[in-house]
């Protein structure tokens, strides 16, 4: 009996001389099992969107203009679709914008190599026929307009397949670009087979993600 009282004075003694440095210690596994858990509910309620098998599709049609002796080459029109896997494999929702087209090309005008970049919008708004209604000479039809959205929304845990369309607006006559940066013809003065395809985004915790695009179908 005597010998369990010394033990528990002994460890009494010990506690009482050692009593910040037990506190330390204790407050510094309270703090960092508190980390963990708020990591843990972090990570639960973040998104966490990965894009995988990204896949493209050109278009590019030509036109020949004769001015003089010289022969003009231009493009006319332009038309990409663009596949991709996208998955958010947290338990938190989240988005992405759709993302931007970057054509990286070297323009070889002027005997002066430049790297330069056409970029194009994803197309996030549509017309759907609706009807149609005769009027003499033939039939006038009747759309309404779509709206595609301009981001890709996945609840926690799913995943989609995405397709996209690229189609600037252009008018051969005034060779306007709409909603695009760069103009297309300075494709022309590069070799479009060392055309290199990127997509640019963010997603909706303000992160930028450039990745590029390895495979490729060319038609020209």
């Amino acid at each position: 009996m005597e010998v369990v009282v010394k033990s528990v004075v002994a460890i009494l003694k010990f506690i009482d001389n050692h009593a910040n440095l037990l506190l330390v210690l204790i407050t510094g596994v309270y703090a960092f099992l508190t980390y963990k858990m708020v990591e843990t509910m972090k990570n639960q309620s973040l998104s966490k969107i990965t894009v995988s098998n990204i896949f493209i599709k050109s278009i590019f049609n030509r036109k020949d203009v004769i001015s003089g002796k010289t022969k003009i080459s231009s493009i006319y029109s332009l038309r990409f679709e663009l596949f991709f896997d996208i998955k958010n494999s947290s338990s938190g929702s989240g988005s992405i914008d759709k993302p931007l087209l970057i054509l990286k090309y070297t323009n070889k005008g002027f005997n002066i190599k430049q790297s330069s970049e056409y970029i194009l919008q994803p197309v996030i708004k549509d017309q759907e026929c609706v009807g149609s209604d005769d009027c003499g000479s033939g039939k006038l039809y009747r759309y309404k307009d779509i709206n595609l959205g301009a981001t890709i929304f996945l609840r926690g845990g799913e995943s989609d397949k995405v397709q996209i369309y690229y189609t600037p607006v252009n008018n051969p006559e005034t060779d306007e670009n709409i909603e695009t940066f760069g103009n297309p013809n300075d494709l022309i003065n590069s070799d479009l087979s060392k055309l290199e395809y990127f997509i640019r985004y963010n997603n909706n915790l303000g992160k930028n993600y450039e990745i590029k695009i390895e495979i490729v179908s060319n038609e020209d």
